[in-house]
């Protein structure tokens, strides 16, 4: 078997829909065996019947209650058979060749550990999907939005890579987005799977470090396309998505850091909580009646000032 997609899935069956379809047409392109597995974090929205009938091709497994998308997707890794694993979220749509674009290129560079596409917005714009790993400095830079004032053409931001001109062309990255990761099995063994006590957010800002640590380069591939609805699972809940990358974040500096950064790190991320959860206020207050996405922002920023100033509660 060359090639496993394992989907998370949770609420999410239109989206999922979707889905499967890009990916069952672009795996046509592909001449070797592969698979698709749906591994379902206790979905209530007729996820299943939709796959069962519509998609008898792909295996559906019910994990049977929400195990957070590290534990089903390294359930996923354990029941495939793949000499590649394809990790996707549910709302992502594959573009013609972006599969094969991502195969082609880590086949063809076997000291290669993981790739990623370049992910875009619905509208066709692009989205953020790979980046330097975070310390200090980047993190300043986030919090305080000292980005708006660093010249054009420089990787900046904490997880993000903004340039003037993205790249054309294969370039080696720190991290790829998990939303779309091609993964080697070999380095997936050995740097071993996701880590499981992160629910949500950071997992793959983790598993690129310790693959980068094991010695398999990362790499983002501009020519592979995806485009990425965005926190769909989450979407109907911003404050719990910022509790979540928030503590994903002091995770990897607890882990990967020293402590002294890991402290000094928490005291960046409560004063940029304090300076959005001020901005996000004003906003709700200016827009009155209509202002109920500006308040949840706000409540957003609010818990994650409450994780900060309890040392950084682990996610």
């Amino acid at each position: 078997m060359l090639l496993s997609a394992i989907i998370v899935n949770w609420n999410s069956r239109d989206c999922l829909r979707d889905c499967l379809e890009s990916l069952q047409a672009d795996l046509q392109s592909i001449a070797a065996p592969s698979e698709i597995w749906v591994m379902d974090n206790a979905s209530s929205d007729g996820s299943r019947e939709m796959v069962v009938q519509g998609f008898p091709a792909a295996r559906f497994v019910s994990l049977g209650r929400n195990l957070g998308f590290a534990r089903a997707a390294n359930e996923g890794g354990r029941r495939s058979l793949g000499r590649y694993l394809l990790i996707l979220n549910p709302d992502t749509l594959i573009l013609p060749g972006g599969v094969a674009r991502l195969l082609e290129f880590v086949e063809r560079n076997p000291e290669v550990g993981a790739a990623g596409p370049r992910l875009l917005n619905p509208d066709g714009s692009l989205q953020p999907s790979w980046g330097r790993f975070p310390d200090l400095l980047t993190e300043a830079v986030c919090q305080f939005y000292l980005y708006r004032w660093l010249p054009a053409g420089r990787p900046v931001g904490n997880r993000l890579a903004r340039l003037a001109r993205p790249p054309e062309e294969p370039l080696p990255v720190d991290w790829v987005a998990g939303a779309c990761l091609m993964v080697r099995r070999q380095a997936w063994e050995e740097a071993g799977p996701l880590d499981e006590e992160i629910f949500l957010y950071g997992e793959d800002l983790d598993w690129c470090f310790r693959a980068r640590q094991s010695g398999w380069p990362i790499w983002h591939i501009p020519q592979a396309r995806v485009v990425h609805l965005l926190s769909h699972a989450t979407g109907r809940e911003p404050a719990c998505k910022l509790l979540r990358q928030a503590q994903g974040m002091q995770r990897f500096f607890r882990a990967y850091r020293s402590s002294p950064a890991a402290t000094a790190h928490i005291a960046l991320m409560a004063f940029g909580a304090v300076l959005r959860w001020t901005v996000w206020r004003i906003k709700a207050a200016a827009a009155g009646g209509k202002g109920g996405q500006a308040r949840q922002m706000a409540k957003g920023y609010a818990a994650v000032l409450k994780n900060c100033l309890t040392s950084g509660s682990q996610p």
